[in-house]
């Protein structure tokens, strides 16, 4: 589609597309690299969590060969980095599963949880914005104040109040601890509500913040009035002129967020004993489990570009401005 302007929405281009494909796939080498890195210098010993604490060195000496973490960590790094070539993601030392199936396990609570949690912020973010848009300037001056406040609050504490209000004072609902989403006969969905709650209300702050800001730009007025004296119609212009860009910041709000998708929280998801991928990448951390700290790493980094690639293309479509290089 060509604007009055005569410039189009055109769709990236191949050369353009493979550009930011290559910068993706260069991103996450870099990740993976850090990644073992730090895990190897900053996590736990794996060998001393197998075993009891007092096992003689002899057997600690066995399980760290059979683990390869006694050979340099040079050759550790070169080794893994040719399992994943060959899409092999190894073995959990602490669940003694293939890394794949402890995570395929784990993903459905997060996209569960991540989409409840995104469908709330975004839908709840817009209509504050546009509900705070109508009240006078001191009135928005104190909801700004509000939204601040509430778009900055730690979730852990966040958790945390709504199982003392909702849970132990209210009774209504459960606090944690629920089941795995793919057994049907005990997964109920009252558990969903408290960890989405606590995820969706500060992205729905920051959401809101955003949309106003974008849509107080005082470029807006003269832009409207110019398109409605050559001739736009008042719902053309209002859509193309305040509320289309106001949607791109939006939208990088949610580029950033989609690996809740994948990750969830990890602090929610503790809070809650929320069986999810953000649940099993800490235990993993803290735990010392390598392979599987490292693959869920990269499968929020492979969310977060996946998302960084997805808001290139579409930015422009939203916002004008974009497109014409300011």
């Amino acid at each position: 589609m060509v604007d009055r302007a005569g410039r189009g929405a055109a769709p990236l281009s191949a050369r353009a597309l493979a550009r930011r494909l290559a910068r993706a796939a260069a991103t996450l080498a870099v990740v993976f690299a850090i990644t073992f890195l730090l895990l190897h210098l900053a996590a736990a010993d794996p060998a001393e969590r197998l075993d009891d604490p007092g096992i003689p060195a002899e057997q600690a000496a066995r399980t760290r060969a059979a683990l390869g973490l006694d050979r340099p960590l040079g050759a550790q790094f070169l080794a893994t980095l040719g399992a994943w070539s060959r899409g092999e993601l190894g073995v959990s030392i602490q669940h003694r599963r293939p890394v794949r199936e402890v995570l395929a396990e784990a993903l459905p609570g997060s996209l569960l949880l991540g989409a409840a949690a995104l469908l709330v912020a975004y839908s709840l973010g817009p209509l504050v914005a546009t509900g705070c848009a109508l009240l006078p300037p001191r009135g928005q001056r104190r909801a700004d104040a509000l939204l601040l406040a509430a778009a900055t609050l730690p979730r852990f504490w966040l958790g945390v109040m709504l199982v003392l209000v909702f849970h132990t004072w209210a009774g209504l609902l459960p606090a944690s601890h629920a089941a795995a989403p793919g057994a049907a006969a005990r997964f109920d969905l009252a558990h969903l509500v408290l960890p989405a709650l606590a995820l969706a209300l500060p992205a729905a702050a920051a959401i809101a913040r955003v949309q106003r800001a974008a849509m107080d730009d005082p470029e807006v007025e003269p832009r409207l009035a110019l398109a409605r004296a050559a001739g736009v119609s008042a719902p053309r212009a209002l859509w193309r002129h305040r509320v289309r860009p106001a949607l791109a910041p939006v939208a990088a709000l949610a580029a950033l967020d989609l690996p809740l998708l994948v990750s969830g929280a990890v602090v929610v998801e503790s809070v809650f004993a929320w069986p999810g991928a953000g649940r099993v990448a800490a235990d993993a951390v803290m735990g010392g489990d390598y392979p599987l700290a490292l693959a869920a790493t990269m499968l929020a980094a492979a969310t977060v570009v996946a998302g960084g690639v997805l808001l290139d293309a579409v930015l422009p479509r939203l916002d004008p401005r974009v497109r014409e290089g300011r």
